[in-house]
Parts: structure tokens; C-alpha cells; sequence
């Protein structure tokens, strides 16, 4: 299981995603900035992917995990 793994934000619509990092190697969890901007746009469901080191910037098509962001975090 080589690689590593890539935080990403996929768009409401299902077909846009941006990177926003990488989980650190023996990390079960990181913090990543998400910006107003990019949820304004709808960018909230989060996926972890696995990732080769293969130079291809794309999203591999392995998710590991999905789901959406908690809109109302800051608000407490």
C-alpha cells in the first residue's frame, strides 16, 4: 500500500474538486484551511483518497472516505 493520502473538496455538483493537502504519514488527523470562498462555491463534501507518487495531479478514483463538512462548526 504505497502512496499517500490527499484530502480533497468535491463540489455539490459532483464534478469539480480541489486539493486542499495531504495527511501527514501515521496521522489520524490533521487541520486543512478551507476558505469562505470555496464553500460559497460548494465546496463541502471532504474525500480522502489514496494517492500514487506517480506525478499526476488528478484524483485517483480510490476514495477511502467521504463526507461533508460541518457548516455549523463555527458557529459555536
Amino acid at each position: 500500500q504505497g502512496g499517500y493520502l490527499e484530502i480533497w473538496l468535491i463540489n455539490r455538483d459532483a464534478k469539480r474538486m480541489v486539493s486542499i493537502g495531504m495527511l501527514p504519514p501515521g496521522t489520524a488527523a490533521t487541520a486543512l484551511p478551507v476558505t469562505r470562498q470555496l464553500i460559497d462555491q460548494g465546496y463541502v463534501v471532504v474525500d480522502i483518497s489514496r494517492e500514487a507518487f506517480d506525478d499526476r495531479p488528478e484524483h485517483s478514483g480510490v476514495s477511502l472516505a467521504r463526507g461533508t463538512l460541518d457548516l455549523t462548526a463555527g458557529a459555536r
